[in-house]
């Protein structure tokens, strides 16, 4: 005689196929926001990216690997998100800096170094960008040191984006305000890129103060 699934069984049976789902529902969103943070990071088109989940670390983040098309080349990422598959906790890229466009697709109007005068700790630039332009500051800080950025624009459509050795970003200003300070975690180049969305045919000026002590 044929013998019938009790209801625990089918309970049982419906759990693990939900379990399953939830998972790889979860896998499915880790590789789409993986997608969405390199577009983002590097300028490029999440239509331009491909990627793959690497399964779960030892230290229990989740890896997902990818690479994106950028300007006539190829560069390679990498997402690792939490044990909850949900919070992103690093990105990587070796997409360098002099390779990796401005922010939204903006047109470069230069990268400039920042310097103090001697025994300075602090100086600030001026500069003036039109529609869809974007000019990166480079200054040298060390791991433990304490960075102030403040943006100082004549108009509401100028932002910035703190970047730190490696590409990741630190700070956005169109998510937080026009004033960054905190203490820095990595020695090297920071970077800092203002750029100006306002209407074509107009023109964004504005101040950058740096401090670092």
């Amino acid at each position: 005689m044929r013998s019938l699934a009790g209801p625990a069984c089918l309970a049982a049976a419906f759990a693990v196929a939900a379990t399953a789902a939830v998972a790889q529902g979860r896998v499915s969103d880790m590789l789409a926001d993986c997608q969405f943070e390199a577009a983002k990071r590097l300028g490029g088109d999440v239509a331009d990216t491909t990627v793959t989940y690497e399964n779960q670390r030892v230290d229990g983040t989740h890896a997902v690997n990818g690479t994106i098309g950028l300007a006539g080349r190829t560069a390679r990422f990498q997402c690792s998100f939490a044990a909850d598959r949900v919070t992103l906790v690093a990105f990587w890229s070796d997409a360098g800096p002099a390779q990796r466009p401005p922010h939204g697709g903006a047109t470069s109007a230069g990268s400039h170094t920042v310097r103090f005068a001697a025994g300075a700790t602090n100086t600030t630039v001026t500069g003036r960008l039109g529609s869809e332009e974007a000019a990166t500051y480079v200054l040298g800080a060390r791991d433990g040191q304490f960075l102030t950025v403040s943006l100082r624009p004549d108009n509401r459509d100028t932002y910035m984006i703190v970047y730190v050795p490696g590409g990741d970003i630190l700070y956005e200003s169109s998510q937080a305000g026009n004033e960054y300070y905190g203490q820095l975690y990595r020695t090297g180049d920071h970077r800092v890129e203002v750029f100006y969305k306002g209407e074509p045919g107009t023109i964004g000026n504005y101040d950058v103060y740096f401090e670092i002590r």
